[in-house]
């Protein structure tokens, strides 16, 4: 004879499971909106790159196209176009230094090495102090535009590319960020070594950000670029920021 099972026990079996039937359900929710939530962090393959996505490589080319390499009595250095000059020919923008005679003056004459093209070019503005020097190339190159153009300025943080010729290394990048913002001076981690000099330093657009001026101490990672609107105080007819 089966013995009867007690009305007590017999509805605590059932509330038990019926508390177990809620939280299975509950669970099942709580899964779903988990998934849901990881399923829109999750990167979704798309047929273009995202607006804001930095491309060293891109950038690279960009800044391939319209740098050279200067040469003077003073070493090398880097330059880029900044302007279209007279003639059909480029405003080419690098440091006072690597041009720097003597005195506060430049070479009269420096070369510059534009991909397989070995060409005068002529100093006709610069500023010791500033150190940064004008020079007139007698050939057209693309034309960087000065970050400053931009909707939002740069920031701590920022992805940047610096372009030249360290140590006699021609077409060399080196990626990093912008470090600190200091007065007309942009900081950053991207390696820069001599003959980077004068060479622009790029935000995620291909746009120059500052010209590249000096690493501090071998391996410290300190390097500094000096602020690209610097060089409207030399020639207001350049175009560095959006006129008021």
């Amino acid at each position: 004879m089966v013995g009867r099972v007690p009305i007590g026990v017999a509805a605590l079996t059932a509330v038990v499971a019926m508390v177990a039937v809620a939280v299975a359900v509950l669970s099942l929710g709580k899964a779903s909106r988990l998934e849901r939530a990881l399923d829109d962090l999750r990167v979704r393959p798309s047929g273009s790159p995202a607006v804001d996505a930095f491309d060293p490589a891109r950038v690279a080319e960009i800044g391939a196209a319209s740098s050279v390499t200067v040469f003077s009595g003073s070493g090398l250095g880097t330059g880029f176009a900044f302007a279209a000059g007279d003639d059909g020919g480029s405003i080419v923008v690098t440091n006072f230094h690597v041009v720097e005679k003597g005195r506060s003056q430049p070479f009269r004459t420096v070369q510059v090495h534009v991909g397989d093209e070995h060409l005068a070019a002529h100093p006709y503005r610069w500023d010791a102090d500033l150190d940064i020097a004008l020079l007139d190339v007698e050939v057209q190159m693309p034309i960087l535009e000065s970050a400053y153009f931009g909707d939002v300025p740069p920031t701590v943080g920022d992805p940047v590319l610096a372009f030249g010729s360290p140590e006699g290394l021609q077409d060399t990048a080196t990626v990093g960020i912008i470090s600190a913002i200091r007065s007309t001076w942009l900081q950053t981690d991207a390696q820069i070594n001599q003959g980077n000099s004068g060479g622009p330093l790029l935000d995620r657009d291909g746009r120059v950000l500052g010209i590249t001026s000096l690493g501090v101490g071998r391996g410290s990672g300190l390097g500094f670029a000096i602020d690209i609107r610097q060089v409207c105080e030399l020639d207001a007819t350049l175009a560095c920021e959006p006129s008021a």
